[in-house]
């Protein structure tokens, strides 16, 4: 560890001692900026001629504004605009805010703080600590004395926990008139070369303090060791695991005895990149063979369509398909009828329409809506929404589930895209034979009128090249869904969409079927 005081006047040496891992054996120096040592762990010793202190009483509850209201309290007390200044507060000042009481202020210039970090960044040298050099003391009945030569001349400064001020060293000042009641423990420290004059002092006042000898080095050594911590607000520091990493890392770039081990590592990322890249490249491979696979089964499926989304296109393009051919499926309009008197068989359906393989059954009451929102349709394959006084039904896509599958358990673009042509290749593979089967247009439409036989006025059937629909009335409700199982069965057709409205006197009901191209 290296502990920094950079320089109070015009010069651009600083002071740094260096520890050896252990504060008690330091050895001081005076260096300028370009000899400091950028993989030690640093803290910065901010001089005492750079900081003023302050005691203020705080209210209950200011834990929460509390750089706010310090900087309110001070402010008449301050010479410089607030702005300018770097207000840091002692460790417990938050438990102290809480509940309200005293706590003792740290004042800087901003200014002065960054500038000193700045010298020290051109240095690649962040400290991880910011310590003042003298700090109040920790009592107002204590009193702590401090002889200390400054550039020009020498400076007695009196600390306690209610004050902080420095008088040249020859000044005759008594603090007689300072200390009421007087202090209860006088504590003196002054360099070598004050320790007489410290002693004059200390007899003229009464005092009978031995004074112990401190030099600059161990001062800056105490001030290692105190509680405070000027790294506050927007001059916050990393925290220590962030310093020591930057640490070893720049001993790794700078230190000479490390040159073994930067080529060790260079020869490792190189050996590593080259596999990165063969990785890479066979990966690339892989990818352009499975989305190649895809364009194929797509183009076979559905020549002349532009390929957007190849599953869910594919997806539609079978549901047609079915549709034209009767195939039963989880989206049919018998299925999804039977489901709900499954699910709901004291909730007889009395209006429902169906269209894009969804069916809305409405005429439900707000309770039995809500209750069918929550009924487990999930174990059928089937999803539940509300929607404009409605319930919608519909199965749940296996492209969907497919998806959500993926997203949620794979991650890498090559185990989507394997997902994403197994999904293709289910679905051609399902497509071509329904291309292939013959229909006739003429047939299923014999078919259609035959499996309904209509009495007078119970309603007609009208063909188009497209489309069958069904008008009919007074159907009963065995006679619907009897002919939701015939025609898939023997006109090989479902229902693409319907209207259906329970009477008194049965169903009115509106069906429309695809119908094969002639």
């Amino acid at each position: 560890m290296q502990l920094l005081l950079p320089p109070t006047e015009s010069g651009t040496d600083w002071t740094c001692v260096d520890t050896h891992g252990a504060l008690a054996s330091g050895e001081e120096r005076v260096l300028g900026l370009d000899q400091l040592h950028p993989s030690k762990d640093t803290v910065l010793v901010v001089p005492w001629q750079w900081m003023s202190w302050h005691r203020i009483t705080l209210p209950p509850n200011s834990h929460r504004q509390l750089l706010p209201i310090v900087a309110s309290l001070l402010e008449e007390e301050l010479l410089d605009p607030i702005d300018d200044l770097h207000l840091s507060f002692e460790p417990q000042a938050l438990t102290v805010a809480r509940q309200g009481g005293e706590i003792s202020v740290g004042v800087c210039k901003t200014a002065d703080l960054q500038h000193a970090l700045q010298a020290l960044a051109t240095r690649s040298c962040r400290p991880s600590r910011i310590a003042p050099e003298l700090a109040p003391g920790e009592s107002p009945q204590a009193l702590q004395l401090n002889w200390v030569q400054g550039a020009s001349q020498a400076h007695r400064i009196c600390r306690h926990e209610q004050g902080f001020f420095a008088v040249p060293a020859n000044n005759p000042f008594l603090p007689e008139g300072m200390f009421n009641p007087k202090p209860q423990a006088v504590r003196a420290w002054a360099e070598p070369a004050l320790v007489k004059e410290a002693e004059r002092w200390l007899a003229l006042a009464g005092w009978a303090v031995p004074v112990q000898v401190q030099t600059r080095k161990d001062r800056l050594l105490d001030a290692a060791r105190s509680p405070w911590n000027l790294a506050q607000g927007h001059f916050k520091t990393q925290s220590s695991w962030q310093h020591q990493t930057r640490a070893a890392r720049q001993w790794l770039m700078l230190d000479p005895k490390a040159k073994g081990l930067r080529w060790g590592l260079l020869a490792l990322v190189l050996i590593q990149g080259l596999g990165l890249v063969a990785s890479n490249w066979q990966d690339r491979r892989e990818l352009a063979a499975l989305q190649t696979l895809i364009d194929q089964s797509f183009a076979q499926a559905l020549p002349n369509t532009p390929q957007l989304d190849a599953p869910a296109q594919m997806a539609q393009a079978l549901r047609q398909l079915e549709q034209q051919h009767g195939v039963p499926s989880t989206s049919d309009l018998g299925h999804l009828l039977a489901a709900w008197g499954q699910v709901m068989p004291q909730h007889p359906i009395e209006q429902f329409a169906y269209q894009r393989d969804e069916l809305q059954i409405q005429g439900l009451s707000p309770e039995v809506l809500k209750a069918a929102e929550a009924s487990p349709w999930q174990r059928l394959g089937l999803q539940a929404r509300v929607q404009q006084q409605a319930l919608h039904l519909r199965a749940i896509p296996n492209t969907e589930r497919n998806a959500s599958l993926a997203g949620s358990a794979k991650t890498e673009p090559k185990e989507v895209l394997r997902d994403k042509a197994q999904q293709v290749l289910a679905l051609h593979g399902r497509i071509q034979p329904l291309r292939e089967r013959p229909l006739n247009a003429l047939q299923v439409r014999t078919a259609l009128q035959t499996l309904t036989p209509l009495k007078p006025n119970q309603g007609e059937w009208r063909f188009s090249a497209q489309e069958a629909v069904l008008d009919a009335r007074q159907v009963s409700t065995a006679q619907l869904v009897q002919w939701l199982s015939d025609w898939p069965a023997h006109a090989h057709v479902s229902v693409v969409q319907a209207q259906a409205l329970r009477t008194n006197s049965g169903w009115q009901v509106q069906l429309s079927t695809r119908m094969p191209k002639p």
